[in-house]
């Protein structure tokens, strides 16, 4: 990448800047891997002063608390594809009415949706306030792949087609 030491091509930019500027105490990362985390890279992490996290669902890579110098090291490392701060993701319901055009569906027509079910096969259903109030919509679940009883969405797509198809 233009302008940045090979050491930090590695990392996200928002990443080595923040190590750069904090002065001690960890950051919370996640680092990919190429292929399964190997031991080494497990045991550079705890001997510079981090801690070593849950795995991540693909097999290739892992939550991680880092001292900051420790960014650019294990960026720099053959067997780190990158390293990314481990960032709070959330989800926005608030445009898909507009978007869909169901607001003008609703205001023009006489239909309001009740008595329709729809199925939706997708990556899962987080129960998210716009799904579950004031009544919960989520009346059927299955999980195919872990087998788990309660909703939830790993990627975050079933939710957000959801979402579009409830309002």
């Amino acid at each position: 990448m233009a302008g940045q030491t090979p050491a930090a091509a590695g990392a996200a930019r928002d990443l080595v800047r923040q190590a750069r500027l904090q002065k001690g105490g960890l950051i919370r990362v996640i680092i990919q891997t190429k292929g399964p985390a190997s031991g080494s890279l497990q045991r550079a992490i705890g001997s510079g002063g981090g801690k070593v996290g849950r795995s991540l669902g693909s097999g290739s890579g892992f939550v991680a608390d880092l001292p900051p110098e420790l960014v650019r090291v294990l960026a720099g490392r053959t067997d780190v594809l990158h390293i990314s701060p481990d960032r709070v993701v959330r989800g926005n319901l608030d445009l898909e009415a507009q978007a869909t055009g169901a607001y003008l569906a609703r205001n023009t027509t006489s239909l309001d949706g009740r008595g329709i079910g729809v199925a939706i096969v997708d990556s899962g259903i987080a129960p998210a306030p716009e799904l579950t109030s004031p009544v919960n919509r989520i009346v059927a679940w299955a999980d195919f792949v872990n087998g788990r009883q309660t909703p939830y969405d790993d990627y975050g797509h079933g939710t957000h087609v959801a979402g579009i198809v409830i309002d």
